[in-house]
């Protein structure tokens, strides 16, 4: 038989030891020192929310660096498959060599034309790189810059091939040079 509540003789020697510990832990008289036994020793615990979370640095680097270099990108390419296709690959190189002193002009196009896919982009990818490694991987950053590349041909760039071509090389490219740019702080390893 199990033997009533009876206050004094459960929380009576405990009350009257400290009267302050019995309203914060009335079960707890074990772990209260006593004159033979020492008080428990606590140790600091770091948890994962006391560390800083893990973030992505240079992603506005990165997306300005692939929105500038698109415009002269998509110039040296264009240019090099039209000449070479005429011409031979050697004066399709040296057009695409001359296009480069073209890039000052044809960087705030390329920035204006490229910076909404780009941006979204390196933030899409950036924040996935963030909670899962695989997605950090330069190649598959480049896979995805070329599958939006194809998805925008697709929808503007219907008359020319190499126009669509250009378009696939440079998305690709752009995503790559965001990807060499990025960095993760804090996040697993990949």
């Amino acid at each position: 038989m199990i033997p009533a509540f009876d206050w004094e003789r459960d929380y009576g020697p405990l009350y009257r030891a400290c009267p302050d510990a019995f309203w914060l832990a009335p079960d707890a008289d074990d772990l209260l020192p006593t004159p033979d036994r020492a008080a428990p020793q606590w140790t600091l615990v770091t948890r994962f929310e006391d560390i800083d979370p893990p973030s992505v640095h240079h992603g506005k680097t990165a997306a300005t660096m692939a929105c500038l270099t698109a415009g002269p990108i998509f110039l040296a390419f264009t240019m090099f498959a039209e000449v070479a296709g005429r011409s031979g690959m050697v004066a399709g190189l040296g057009v695409a060599a001359i296009s480069l002193f073209l890039a000052p002009f044809t960087m705030a196009i390329g920035a204006f034309l490229a910076a909404i896919p780009v941006t979204f982009g390196t933030l899409i990818l950036g924040e996935l790189g963030l909670t899962r490694a695989p997605w950090r991987r330069p190649l598959l950053w480049t896979a995805v810059g070329t599958a939006i590349g194809i998805v925008i041909a697709a929808m503007f760039a219907n008359e020319s091939l190499v126009a669509a071509t250009a378009l696939i090389f440079t998305s690709a490219a752009s995503a790559r040079i965001a990807r060499s740019v990025i960095r993760w702080e804090g996040a697993e390893p990949a």
